[in-house]
């Protein structure tokens, strides 16, 4: 693997030059490994651009760190789980990096965190799954918010509001699973009985049996734990069914999801939220708000659009307090502050 990949992988062709003479100068490596080019693109996009936000506000505001510019080199992974092992290898060896950011994608994460122990190199990846984890290992550490969270968010909504049966569908790679071995697990805990537990392929778009399966066992509440096509497609179904039955997303919804495109079909699904993406409608009171604000501020000035997903990540916090509960409402995000609020 070459150093011009190394560099070219991350940051736009013509930091590269610059980034290299940086480090020539004695500046502090960072590598990053995340996916710009396979299926979860978007992701490694969106977490790119906030380091790029990032790397200039901490070498402008505070000369990087301790005097020394922070420098970032990067490799696309194109989401193979051994090309972030060999990204993880080179810039622990070749380039001596002090830590390595990435990568977002759950299997790309399972071969860097191995490799990451055996290089002895700092880990940040930006997803959390429990197995990487539990029990801690000394190398490898998360800016993401764990599955689990977002699962024990969604059972306490549901128990306050009285739901104690429930359906569940997720997604049919890494991330769903992961949501649906939560939620299954922590359901019973949270005295909810759950009567269906199904995946879906990554090609389906008829959610249709799905809902009527839920309808026929009479559920009180359906978790939805995937992307935002399949979350478009699943409330278009909810719609068309006329069914009532309280919905659940497991993952916040971005701009991928198109609230005017959905229109009424979203009407009154709940989520939790991470709290950069929810900082507009968050009290002028929550704690570090100022801190979301200038991020958001600065994101968005330099890509016209707002920061999502794993691009607040480590402003996020990693607490129970790190989620909101939101609700659509007339097509607009409303903060659920009451217990049992429906």
């Amino acid at each position: 693997m070459g150093l011009a990949l190394l560099a070219v992988g991350c940051l736009a062709a013509g930091w590269a030059g610059r980034a290299l003479a940086a480090a020539a100068a004695g500046g502090v490596v960072i590598g990053t490994v995340l996916d710009l080019s396979g299926p979860g693109a978007a992701e490694g996009k969106e977490a790119r651009d906030a380091l790029l936000v990032e790397l200039e506000r901490a070498n402008r505001a505070g000369g990087g760190i301790a005097g020394r510019g922070i420098v970032l080199l990067g490799v696309d992974t194109g989401g193979r789980p051994a090309q972030a092992a060999e990204a993880v290898q080179a810039l622990a060896r070749e380039q001596e990096a002090a830590a390595v950011i990435g990568p977002a994608g759950i299997p790309e994460a399972r071969a860097a965190a191995r490799e990451a122990g055996r290089q002895q190199i700092l880990l940040f990846t930006l997803t959390a799954p429990e197995e990487l984890f539990e029990p801690a290992r000394p190398w490898v550490f998360s800016t993401a918010v764990p599955a689990s969270l977002g699962a024990r968010a969604i059972l306490s909504h549901m128990t306050a509001v009285g739901a104690t049966r429930m359906a569940l569908l997720g997604a049919g790679d890494a991330q769903g699973a992961e949501g649906r071995s939560q939620l299954s697990a922590l359901a019973p805990q949270a005295g909810i009985s759950l009567l269906m537990n199904e995946a879906y392929r990554a090609d389906e778009h008829n959610f249709l049996p799905f809902l009527h399966q839920a309808r026929v066992r009479g559920v009180e509440a359906f978790v939805h734990w995937g992307g935002p096509a399949a979350q478009l497609a699943l409330v278009r179904a909810r719609m068309a069914l006329d069914l009532g039955v309280p919905v659940y997303f497991g993952t916040a919804l971005g701009s991928a999801l198109d609230l005017k495109e959905a229109g009424r079909a979203a009407e009154g699904v709940v989520f939790p939220a991470a709290r950069v993406p929810a900082a507009g409608i968050l009290p002028p009171d929550a704690p570090g708000l100022r801190e979301l604000a200038e991020f958001r501020e600065a994101f968005i000035r330099r890509y016209r659009r707002p920061p999502e997903g794993v691009a607040g990540f480590a402003h996020n916090g990693l607490g129970p307090d790190s989620l909101v509960m939101v609700r659509i409402k007339g097509g607009k995000w409303t903060l659920v502050t009451v217990p049992g609020e429906r």
